[in-house]
């Protein structure tokens, strides 16, 4: 693994987001599976280009949108009564002082974890910030076994299996509440892409991303198939009372 490479992808996340907005059924599902875990204030922890907030705000009263890139914060603040978005500019690679006293009734952290090399300080921190009785709902990509060129140049240090995501819940002292792996299509067409030296959504045109996302509604489908392994895990963590 080179961290040379996997820090170049970092850098640069921010370019996924403008093939990512062609996807908006996508994060209605998404996001979807885990809606019924929010309500108050919910936290999202490198929110890019807050392609998700609106899905939270069916449940939740107030979203704190948290991210180092400050355009794509500027872009979520124009979308957004503040009274409903609070924007904030933090370095989650640093010693998380902007975020000094938050506490969020939920925390998400999509697809944000297997970018950290130490995942388990980063887990930790982000537990430390749920208020009790709340949640962590996190979501990492799928399957330890699957790690690639692909997710190198996406900045990944890693997939995840299930039982490593339990182990940095119970080191975190949080209780888990679900683990479930989603979109098996994902997973498919991710072994014949694998080789690819970019983010997995950069190797579809945008005609084939509004393609794919007309069909998210059929895809979705397949979750519901028993065994079949995904190209993600979500998982819901709850903070003890």
């Amino acid at each position: 693994m080179g961290n040379s490479e996997i820090e170049s992808g970092n850098r640069t996340y921010h370019e996924a987001q403008s093939h990512m907005e062609m996807l908006p059924n996508y994060f209605a599902w998404t996001y979807g599976k885990f809606e019924n875990f929010l309500r108050g204030d919910v936290i999202e922890l490198g929110c890019g280009a807050g392609l998700g907030i609106n899905i939270c705000l069916n449940k939740a009263a107030r979203v704190i949108a948290v991210d180092y890139n400050e355009e794509l914060l500027r872009r979520v603040s124009s979308q957004y009564p503040a009274k409903q978005v609070r924007t904030i500019q933090a370095d989650l690679c640093g010693d998380w002082q902007e975020l000094s006293g938050l506490q969020g009734d939920a925390v998400i952290v999509m697809d944000v974890l297997e970018h950290f090399a130490d995942d388990a300080e980063f887990f930790s921190k982000a537990a430390g910030i749920v208020k009790p009785g709340g949640y962590l709902i996190v979501k990492v990509p799928a399957r330890s076994a699957l790690y690639s060129e692909m997710d190198q140049a996406s900045g990944h240090f890693r997939r995840y299996d299930a039982d490593r995501l339990s182990m940095l819940a119970q080191a975190s002292n949080l209780r888990t509440i679900r683990l479930s792996q989603i979109n098996p299509v994902g997973g498919l067409v991710y072994r014949f892409k694998n080789k690819n030296k970019t983010n997995f959504s950069k190797t579809f045109s945008p005609a084939q991303l509004k393609f794919i996302n007309a069909l998210i509604p059929l895809i979705a489908l397949f979750d519901m198939l028993p065994l079949l392994p995904g190209l993600s895990i979500v998982g819901v963590f709850q903070r003890p009372q």
